[in-house]
């Protein structure tokens, strides 16, 4: 009986130990959380408040004449040229590569044909781009859509940047 009596002492002992133990890790880690996420905060607080935001320029945000971003306006100002809407999302991996291209080698570009960047199921999405993508059935992010004047869609492809656009667009 004593035997039993002692074994449960040190099993509540042994448990409490680890019970205490456990319960300050937790509160430890948690509190950490909070340190290290109040950290970051102040140092963004800090980057935002010393540099002045940086504007989207004007010649940045239309890229230039032949690769441009979406615009029910710039669809109507390029009816005379071939058009090509290219779906990009802002975290894809592979669309970044594609809109470096597009921006720096644009005057590979016959001078008839355009590039109107879409956005695609990412943070700068519009309820014009999504209706864009749903008229034109495109599922995921770096889908070509080359259209007629009209609006018409002529052929899809997905991937690629200069080299195979101009294989693909007719």
């Amino acid at each position: 009986m004593k035997n039993s009596i002692l074994g449960l002492v040190v099993l509540l002992v042994v448990g409490g130990v680890v019970g205490a133990a456990l319960l300050f890790s937790q509160k430890n880690e948690g509190g950490m959380a909070i340190q290290q996420t109040e950290i970051v905060d102040e140092s963004m607080e800090k980057k935002d408040a010393s540099a002045p935001a940086s504007p989207v320029m004007e010649s940045e945000k239309m890229m230039n004449q032949q690769y441009m971003e979406y615009s029910p306006e710039q669809i109507i100002a390029t009816t005379d040229k071939r058009r090509v809407l290219y779906f990009y999302a802002n975290w894809c991996p592979t669309c970044a590569p594609a809109d470096k291209d597009f921006r720096e080698n644009f005057s590979q570009l016959p001078e008839d044909l355009v590039v109107l960047r879409v956005n695609y199921n990412d943070s700068d999405t519009d309820g014009a781009e999504k209706e864009l993508a749903k008229k034109y059935g495109v599922t995921y992010q770096h889908t070509f859509v080359q259209i007629d004047a009209e609006g018409e869609k002529i052929t899809v492809w997905n991937g690629g940047m200069i080299p195979e656009l101009l294989d693909m667009v007719q």
